[in-house]
Order: C-alpha cells, then structure tokens, then sequence
C-alpha cells in the first residue's frame, strides 16, 4: 500500500527534489513489483476473492474518470504478532 506522501507525490500534490523524486520512483515501483509478483497471485487463487478479483476487472463498468479518490485520511497501519 502506498504511503501518504507516495500518494501525494503521483497525484502532483508534492513537489520533491530530483534526488528524492527518484527515492519515490524507486519505492513505488517496488512496491507495485511486490505487489504484482506476491500478492496479485495469492489473490487470484483464493476462490472467494478471485470471485471479486473478475467482478472488479471485467465486470465493473465504472471508468476511472467516475473513481472519486479519498483524501484527508491515511490508511490504518497494523501491526502483526510475532
């Protein structure tokens, strides 16, 4: 999940140095490269949310342009036991 200033930093709302802007690039990038090799396929296996996964993919007929996207609020973080 991306942190605020990640966020932030895609939507244009926060100007960064080069050097940092390339900091962003680089976390991002990870974190979607996680995300696409670990987590998208634990997703599609699971049988209730591979039921979700088609719904939202090819059956939703919403575009992005009608996607309202929150702001003031960060995500909750948790933490897992040990």
């Amino acid at each position: 999940m991306l942190s605020r200033i990640e966020r932030d930093y895609l939507s244009g709302k926060l100007t960064a140095t080069q050097s940092y802007g390339y900091v962003l690039d680089h976390r991002i990038k990870y974190k979607i490269r996680q995300f696409l090799r670990l987590e998208l396929p634990l997703i599609m296996q699971n049988e209730n949310l591979t039921e979700f996964y088609n719904d939202l993919t090819e059956n939703n007929k919403t575009t992005l342009e009608n996607i309202k996207l929150r702001t003031g609020f960060d995500p909750a973080t948790f933490t897992l036991p040990r």
